[in-house]
């Protein structure tokens, strides 16, 4: 029974797993979530994702005169140098450089609706991380 038990508590815990999950590889996306971060550990950079500024984008099934826009903050550190915060603005700037790194925002997950304007820990950040061209 308890061994049944155990094996059922670790299925929920693999069916709970997310993107968000997965370290970060250079050149590949992989997803952030809100209070969270990832370390890209051959390279000794971490982000962790610290705001949600705005999120002022037309939700889907209205009807606006602006597309609207999402802005959000992470914070970059790597080994030895300064941490800083970088902004993105979806639909704006959405590309940062840190020590030799350029950060892109792709994608700011869930878009809202009129039924549901999302909390902060749903949020979910697509990003890649490429080195810089010297």
């Amino acid at each position: 029974m308890i061994r049944a038990l155990t094996a059922l508590s670790l299925l929920a815990l693999a069916a709970c797993s997310t993107d968000t999950d997965k370290a970060p590889a250079l050149d590949q996306p992989f997803k952030l979530a809100y209070a969270h971060e990832a370390l890209l550990e051959s390279e000794a950079l971490t982000l962790k994702f610290v705001s949600i500024d705005e999120d002022s984008r037309c939700p889907s099934g209205g009807q606006c005169a602006w597309a609207g826009q999402a802005r959000i903050t992470l914070r970059a550190t790597k080994a030895g140098a300064e941490p800083t915060l970088l902004a993105f603005t979806l639909y704006g700037a959405e590309t940062a450089a840190y020590q030799g790194y350029s950060v892109q925002l792709l994608q700011l997950d869930p878009f809202p609706s009129v039924q549901h304007t999302p909390t902060p820990d749903e949020y979910r950040a697509t990003l890649v991380i490429s080195q810089s061209a010297p």
